[in-house]
């Protein structure tokens, strides 16, 4: 095979891979805002310290 085959073919393989992690990450952000449990809705109290007050 020629380089620049081999070049295109490793390219070609490295978007389609961060296409289908793109993919996943909002597959799964929409099925967890579907849930909704999002986060945003979470009081900031609960990520403090206790001894903080």
């Amino acid at each position: 095979m020629k380089p620049d085959t081999v070049v295109t073919a490793v390219l070609a393989m490295c978007l389609l891979f961060l296409t289908w992690a793109i993919v996943q990450r909002a597959s799964d952000e929409i099925a967890r805002l579907k849930q909704g449990n999002s986060g945003h809705n979470t009081p900031a109290a609960l990520f403090q310290h206790p001894a903080i007050e």
